[in-house]
């Protein structure tokens, strides 16, 4: 990184230097590598290096990145592409878990956040995924992230899906499962 501040690199090679310095500090030093990270990005408006670093965090310990990003002011953009990270290994690794920090977020952030949690989810586990996404308040995920899901389910499990769609209760979810069953979605 010290070598990064002096050298006259291409802005390219220089901002995929940063990425992977960051990332491989993220491993051994998370706090201090965030911490930084979140000062570099500011200093060349890359928020994305710095939702990257706390993201190699979370692939050790979730937990504790998700906590450093609920506990740490951050600017919204920020805060939002990091909460979609974090909550994309909290799905892979301990989707419960995701469940209750995604609640703690507001806003900008939650929507974000479970948006990419019900994605992640859905290709690790299609039928838990869309289980979830039925116990959420309608307009919680947009409707590409829930054909994403409800795709996957009937393409991991079309029986499972059949009995599962049929026991929705009526409403927006339920049309969208039997227009995609029917195969009459617009995707």
């Amino acid at each position: 990184l010290e070598y990064l501040k002096t050298a006259n690199l291409d802005p390219t090679l220089a901002s995929i230097l940063r990425y992977a310095a960051y990332a491989g500090w993220a491993k051994t030093d998370p706090q201090n590598a965030v911490r930084e990270s979140l000062q570099s990005s500011r200093a060349f408006n890359d928020p994305e290096q710095f939702a990257n670093t706390l993201a190699n965090w979370a692939t050790i310990d979730v937990a504790a990145a998700g906590l450093w990003l609920l506990e740490n002011p951050l600017n919204p953009n920020e805060k939002t592409l990091a909460a979609k990270e974090v909550a994309g290994i909290y799905a892979n690794h301990s989707p419960e878990a995701g469940i209750k920090w995604i609640n703690q977020l507001e806003g900008a952030d939650k929507r974000a956040a479970l948006g990419e949690f019900a994605d992640s989810w859905a290709s690790s586990d299609p039928s838990a995924a869309a289980q979830w996404t039925a116990t959420l308040p309608a307009g919680s995920l947009d409707d590409d992230t829930v054909a994403k899901v409800l795709h996957g389910f009937l393409a991991d499990d079309h029986a499972a899906f059949e009995k599962w769609r049929n026991s929705l209760s009526e409403g927006p979810l339920k049309q969208q499962a039997m227009k995609l069953s029917s195969g009459d979605s617009d995707e």
